[in-house]
């Protein structure tokens, strides 16, 4: 038998018998054990030796977990009852014993849960973590290993050995200490400080994880690399649906839990609280079809106490948690990080479900995120390293050994030829779901339509951008998709190759990458068109960038910086970037709704709306534009800020993008 300390049948500190050894992870030792005094079990959690004589750090983690385990007492966090060392000076804490499974051991036995049983057993959880945010203190490794399941099917939260207390800047990331990052439901903030300080909502994105992986048994961002799965977290705009798993749910509750696994913090929830009053609203008064559930366990059959002995309450290496999924561990040096999807070839953002339009050129199918091909042309973008202390910490070896969750590989679609007689591919295809807007091409994102307020908060400030917006008013708009990228050159070039839009006369060839520009109105409708789509309409472009929150601009809030867009703020620009630069990406993943290139939309603008300075003015039927180019300064950039420019003008700094009403 197991028994590191010697120490199996002995009493420690006169005061504990031990009993048992239960389990090793990462940087402690679990044995079972009998107070002597009060003839009550207890887990005794032992610092491992060779840490104590090798990692200060790891020391000051062990002590941490002490202190905060004391100053919280909540039904639904794991108490601790002692704190002492044994006679060598190994630290060790004395912890509530509980007879039960964690739940990822739990899932990985019953299967999926049905929502009203994993929302009553997380909800103890959600309180928990809320009741350790009122007291200031972040937990920062939520998981499911780290979620106690007792006999009588009730949850507990183990491990604050990463709890910080909380500050008005946030904390250190883990990735600065190098220390025990959840790969899979750590928040994007915890893997750099690119993605903001690390706050109270890093555990909401980690208790929304935790209720997904309870409600597929696996969690939502998986790859088969440690890097595609940092890539998922982190940067892939379109975040992850139920719909494709659980068809059953209420879309409801897929917006709620989208949301609250937003890559910024300021799109997600305020608190806990809201978050989990949310979901709870939405599985009251969802949409959810019973008769297309898959099969889900009950929760009639809590862990038994036979089950398998109490886990290391410190980090336990996590099982997987999809039924023959690989396991694989990775190790070494990266050198390349992620980027964003290279922009396609041909046109974008069509569903897989149809056939290309002639002419198009459909991009080779990958299933890994494509590295950033080296472009001739210097990028803004490139100002932007936000995988910078990620591949510092992949480099140096911080995430080593950690296991990553790979679902089945997905086979691409074959793509369409471009003579107009293939037929259309499978109905099953790998495009992601949306119950509002059915199928969405890879480049596509779903905005839940609703009543929302337009408009400026303040029609006092005198300048066009402003004036053109004003009054305020409070439109209704229907669910749509936009597309999350502007039109690059290359998809015009394929739209000219099919003779359905005009050659652009440039200054030298057009970069592939970069936006179209130079178009017209009636440009952007014919191109539009030609994808069975259409330009947005002005209250749904708007729609887009503020969201029925009224966001100042579409990032957020906060002013804007350079790692916000493609603008002139800091510094003069000359051009664009490439469309697919991730920089001031909405909570649904669209790109450069603020900057790169302003954008035409399908709606006419009355006679008596501002001009632009520098425009003459002339009878022209007029347009409004949207979004500032590369060019603007910060007053056009507000979500709501417009011009009104004449149809047939053409500009360096006026692109577009299509979107399309659900299918």
């Amino acid at each position: 038998m197991r028994d590191p300390y010697g120490i199996v049948g002995k009493t420690i500190d006169r005061r504990y018998a031990i009993a048992r050894f239960v389990a090793e992870g990462g940087y402690g030792v679990v044995y079972q054990a009998e107070a002597v005094a009060l003839g009550v079990k207890v887990a005794i959690k032992v610092l491992r030796s060779e840490i104590v004589a090798s990692s200060p750090e790891a020391r000051a983690r062990f002590d941490q977990e002490a202190r905060v385990l004391a100053k919280l007492r909540h039904p639904g966090i794991v108490a601790i009852t002692d704190a002492s060392h044994l006679d060598d000076g190994t630290p060790y804490l004395a912890l509530e014993w509980i007879d039960g499974e964690t739940l990822d051991r739990y899932l990985e036995r019953v299967g999926p849960l049905p929502l009203d049983d994993a929302l009553r057993m997380l909800g103890p959880v959600a309180r928990a973590i809320a009741y350790a945010h009122e007291h200031a203190i972040i937990h920062r490794d939520l998981k499911p290993s780290n979620v106690m399941i007792d006999v009588a099917g009730e949850a507990k939260v183990l491990d604050f050995g990463l709890a910080r207390w909380a500050s008005p800047h946030g904390v250190k990331t883990t990735t600065q200490s190098g220390a025990g990052l959840s790969i899979g439901f750590a928040a994007p903030e915890q893997y750099g400080k690119e993605f903001g300080p690390v706050d109270e909502r890093a555990d909401q994105f980690a208790l929304a994880a935790v209720l997904w992986a309870s409600l597929t048994a696996k969690p939502p961002f998986a790859g088969e690399t440690l890097t595609e799965v940092m890539w998922a977290t982190c940067m892939k705009p379109v975040r992850p649906s139920l719909s494709a798993d659980r068809p059953d749910l209420p879309t409801a509750l897929d917006a709620v839990l989208q949301r609250a696994l937003s890559i910024r913090a300021e799109a997600r929830f305020s608190s806990i609280r809201e978050m989990w009053s949310a979901l709870e609203e939405s599985a009251r008064h969802g949409d959810a079809d019973p008769s297309r559930a898959p099969t889900t366990a009950r929760v009639a059959s809590p862990p038994t106490r036979t089950a398998g002995p109490l886990p290391d309450v410190a980090t336990l290496p996590s099982p997987d948690l999809s039924a023959g999924a690989p396991r694989t561990k990775v190790s070494g040096s990266l050198a390349v990080a992620p980027t964003m999807p290279a922009p396609m070839t041909g046109p974008a953002g069509t569903a897989p479900t149809g056939a290309a339009p002639a002419g198009a050129e459909p991009p080779p199918p990958t299933s890994t995120p494509p590295s950033a091909a080296p472009s001739t042309r210097a990028s803004p973008a490139t100002r932007w390293g936000i995988f910078v202390a990620l591949g510092a910490a992949i480099a140096a070896g911080v995430f080593a050994a950690w296991p990553i969750i790979a679902p089945a590989p997905v086979k691409p679609v074959p793509s369409a030829k471009p003579n107009g007689t293939s037929k259309a591919p499978p109905a099953a295809s790998s495009a992601p779901l949306h119950g509002l807007c059915g199928v969405l091409g890879e480049t596509e994102a779903c905005i839940a339509g609703g009543r929302f307020e337009r408009g400026p908060f303040d029609c006092s400030v005198n300048d066009p951008p402003h004036r053109a917006a004003c009054p305020a008013a409070s439109v209704d708009v229907a669910t749509f998709v936009i597309d999350r990228f502007e039109v690059s050159a290359a998809q015009w070039a394929a739209c000219v190759k099919a003779k359905r839009c005009r050659e652009i006369l440039e200054m030298g060839a057009p970069e592939p990458k970069f936006p179209i520009r130079n178009v017209t109105q009636a440009d952007g409708e014919a191109y539009c068109a030609w994808q069975k789509k259409r330009l947005p309409t002005d209250d749904e472009w708007e729609l887009a960038a503020a969201g029925r929150h009224r966001r100042e601009y579409p990032w957020g809030n906060d002013a804007p910086k350079p790692q916000h867009g493609v603008f002139t703020v800091a510094e003069p620009l000359t051009g664009p970037a490439e469309v697919t630069a991730p920089v001031g990406l909405t909570p649904e993943g669209v790109a450069h709704l603020a900057g790169n290139v302003a954008e035409w939309t399908r709606a006419p603008a009355p006679k008596d709306a501002p001009w632009p300075e520098g425009v003459a003015e002339t009878d022209t039927p007029r347009f409004w534009v949207r979004g500032g180019g590369y060019d603007a300064t910060a007053e056009r950039l507000h979500a709501w800020s417009r011009e009104a420019y004449p149809r047939d003008h053409v500009s360096p700094s006026i692109g577009f993008r299509c979107a399309r009403s659900p299918k």
